[in-house]
């Protein structure tokens, strides 16, 4: 089941899920205090976080840019990896229990 903030845009959500789906086999939002979601692909799980604000300060059309252009080549380029994105930064680290 996905789950995601009642202020957050639904539409923001299902863009980011369908253009993870392009790119992974598996994946899962599991949101909280911000976006997060799950991706597995050949076997390895990675973490994709997204700070409230930024989904909130974003139209579809600049986080679809986002997405493509930067996120998702970061998130593939570090399997294994948590990729957060912050309102002036994408930074990569270990992954975080949930």
């Amino acid at each position: 089941m996905d789950y995601h903030s009642s202020s957050t845009d639904p539409r923001k959500i299902q863009l980011i899920t369908d253009l993870l789906r392009t790119r992974f086999a598996n994946v899962v939002n599991h949101g909280a205090f911000s976006e997060e979601f799950v991706v597995r692909h050949d076997g390895v799980s990675s973490q994709l976080g997204f700070a409230l604000e930024v989904l909130d300060e974003r139209s579809l059309e600049d986080l679809k840019r986002s997405m493509v252009g930067v996120i998702l080549p970061i998130l593939l380029e570090n399997p294994g990896k948590r990729v957060s994105v912050f309102t002036t930064e994408v930074d990569v680290g270990p992954t975080i229990a949930f």
